[in-house]
């Protein structure tokens, strides 16, 4: 297994040695970021919080999701498959994501997963943290409200009011843990625990690895999936932890525990439901109601 890099290790190896602002490199492109590009186009919130780590040319090629087609899965576009196939029917309440997965983003995701590029991770960690008060705000707000499938684009100073109770992530196999020295999911999920201070568990384990959902059909996805995953041992008293925890804090006021379930891509959805599965009968058994929300930085 390679050696894994500790957040601070990474942040010292992007900033360490440079003396200026105007001498910052890009981390995607490597060119030198010019504050001043940004009087070429109007940036979007989100776009002028990443300029002192891209460049306004990545930051341009950024696809971000501002409208939602499918306000369920999170599809940038109308998405019959939740018509078809409801989210709720596997326990997940509802996917948001951050980008759609065009070959630009693909090309980002395949330097930091296969070529093991990990200054690309701090970019995405970046991208989930500003996405996501908009983002989970059509979701967790005590009533949600999508006009327009529009996403609110300016920050509300709601984010507290609708941070997770506790995150988890979806597992990969030690064998893809061996070749590539990380789990990608696992490495979002504790970055953003780490900014919200809230508690990053692992719940499920991998049992068995699957054929590239992208060359299998539907059925073989769904039934690839069927198996794959498992919970932990320790799953179920960590979730009671935590929700005990939730109710001591809010007085016993507590609707339900929000959880907040991490993974990259969200490609057909068979992956994360198969994980929702698992751990909304979970909390069934532990009679704990719970919202369960994926999160993933693009969807394809």
């Amino acid at each position: 297994m390679g050696r894994r890099m500790r957040w601070g290790d990474l942040l010292e190896k992007i900033y360490g040695g440079m003396l200026s602002p105007s001498q910052q490199a890009c981390i995607i492109c490597k060119r030198s970021i010019r504050m001043n590009d940004t009087a070429l186009r109007p940036l979007y919130p989100y776009e002028q919080s990443l300029m002192s780590l891209v460049c306004y040319k990545c930051v341009h090629l950024i696809p971000w999701i501002r409208e939602l087609g499918c306000a369920y899965c999170g599809r940038a576009i109308r998405c019959p498959d939740c018509q078809r196939h409801p989210l709720r029917n596997d326990g997940l309440r509802a996917n948001r994501s951050v980008v759609r997965y065009d070959e630009q983003m693909k090309h980002w995701l395949s330097q930091y997963k296969f070529k093991g590029d990990r200054v690309n991770e701090l970019v995405m960690v970046r991208m989930m943290q500003l996405a996501y008060e908009p983002l989970l705000s059509t979701v967790w707000e005590r009533r949600p409200s999508i006009r327009g499938g529009r996403i609110p684009s300016l920050f509300q100073g709601k984010r507290e009011e609708i941070l997770p109770d506790l995150i988890t992530f979806v597992p990969t196999t030690l064998e893809r843990i061996h070749v590539r020295g990380f789990n990608q999911a696992e490495q979002f999920a504790r970055a953003l625990g780490r900014e919200w201070g809230r508690p990053v568990v692992e719940l499920l384990a991998r049992t068995q690895d699957a054929e590239k959902q992208s060359k299998q059909s539907r059925i073989g996805r769904e039934c690839s999936m069927s198996n794959a995953f498992e919970l932990h041992q320790w799953a179920g008293r960590s979730l009671q932890e935590v929700w005990s925890a939730c109710k001591a804090r809010e007085g016993g006021a507590v609707a339900e525990l929000r959880l907040l379930l991490i993974d990259d891509v969200y490609t057909t959805g068979s992956t994360l439901r198969a994980c929702s599965r698992q751990l909304s009968s979970l909390c069934k058994y532990l009679d704990c109601p719970v919202s369960i929300v994926s999160y993933t930085w693009a969807r394809a």
